[in-house]
């Protein structure tokens, strides 16, 4: 199974997305926040996780269009 992964941080977080929050600071999905744990389903050892720094599963990760 393939499992995408929302990880945000500070070296990929586009100006616009910054824009939405009143500080400009992110605080979805931030790298080793809990708010990156997979919910309700735990990937097994032989499954492949693409982390995802936009909303499309896309854009700079391993995957290909």
């Amino acid at each position: 199974m393939i499992f995408l992964q929302t990880n945000h941080e500070k070296a990929t977080d586009a100006e616009v997305w910054l824009s939405r929050f009143p500080d400009g600071v992110n605080p979805i999905c931030q790298t080793g926040s809990w708010g990156v744990e997979f919910y309700e389903v735990a990937p097994q050892p032989n499954d492949i996780i693409v982390k995802k720094h936009r909303y499309s599963g896309f854009v700079h990760t391993r995957l290909a269009i």
